[in-house]
């Protein structure tokens, strides 16, 4: 599923997309990201840490704000890409209804 997303973690604010979704946890896409190896390294001394702020864009006008844990930050082979992942915690009922029905999208 397709959605933009805004990410505050460990001081690194990034504006990206989300690349999976399920009701565990989200990916996003940070291929496009510029990040200074510094950024890099404070987003990955948060994994496993919660904290990590998310605003996703579900539709036009409605934003989602999560509180998740950083579940892992994958460098790519190439190192030309990475994919950051955050893992729910709990969400609140208005969250979890918009985001269970972007579900069968992401099937």
């Amino acid at each position: 599923v397709d959605l933009p997303v805004e990410l505050e973690i460990g001081g690194v604010s990034l504006k990206s997309k989300t690349i999976d979704l399920s009701t565990r946890g989200v990916a996003i896409d940070a291929t496009d990201c510029k990040l200074a190896p510094e950024q890099l390294q404070a987003l990955e001394n948060e994994v496993g840490k919660d904290g990590a702020k998310a605003s996703l864009v579900v539709e036009e006008g409605k934003v989602i704000q999560l509180t998740a844990r950083l579940a892992f930050v994958e460098r790519h082979r190439s190192l030309s890409g990475r994919t950051i992942g955050l893992a729910f915690e709990t969400l609140d009922e208005e969250s979890e209804v918009a985001l269970s029905a972007l579900y069968p999208q992401a099937a």
